[in-house]
């Protein structure tokens, strides 16, 4: 007799293997696995850029505030202060150059600080959506408001940040007194 004639078929061995609704199970846990992972670096993606665009606004803000405070301690005379608010402007000159006017503005277009010296008018920083300058004798009350770049997608809206400092003048001749200090 030949080998395996007459004898019935042989069932295969069985092999383990998952069912289809385990697989459907597991790809479904999977995928809401997944959707978690890329729901919280959307978030944190987020979180940080506009966390990044804080820390611009608050450079921006103090850049200008500090740079306008410079400015006007070394005032010797004021030509001319336009202290509207939100639009103000002052030229003035400087004890280091005396005979150059220089001018400090913000610009309503671009919402710029704009230093003028010589002339010529360049952009400081960006971002400014308000400066008043009010004067008192030699002091000089600087407010500056800033704002973001770009709206917090949380808020749905810009942050922003008010400072304000007081300077006085070392120079500026202001009647009786005109001496530096």
């Amino acid at each position: 007799m030949w080998p395996g004639i007459g004898v019935g078929p042989r069932p295969l061995p069985r092999v383990g293997g998952f069912t289809l609704t385990e697989v459907l199970m597991t790809m479904t846990v999977g995928l809401i696995v997944l959707g978690m992972a890329a729901h919280s670096f959307i978030v944190q993606w987020q979180a940080y850029s506009a966390q990044r665009q804080v820390t611009e606004m608050v450079q921006n803000a103090r850049t200008s505030v500090d740079l306008l405070a410079m400015q006007l301690r070394m005032v010797s005379a004021i030509s001319a202060l336009d202290s509207t608010p939100c639009t103000s402007s002052i030229t003035y000159l400087s004890v280091q150059a005396p005979t150059q006017p220089r001018g400090l503005s913000r610009s309503s277009s671009g919402n710029t600080l704009q230093y003028t010296q010589g002339g010529q008018t360049q952009p400081r920083t960006g971002n400014i959506t308000c400066l008043t300058i009010v004067q008192q004798g030699s002091v000089f009350t600087i407010t500056l408001s800033a704002r973001t770049s770009a709206k917090d997608p949380g808020l749905h809206d810009y942050r922003s940040l008010t400072l304000s400092t007081t300077v006085r003048a070392r120079c500026l001749q202001v009647p009786p007194s005109t001496v530096c200090s």
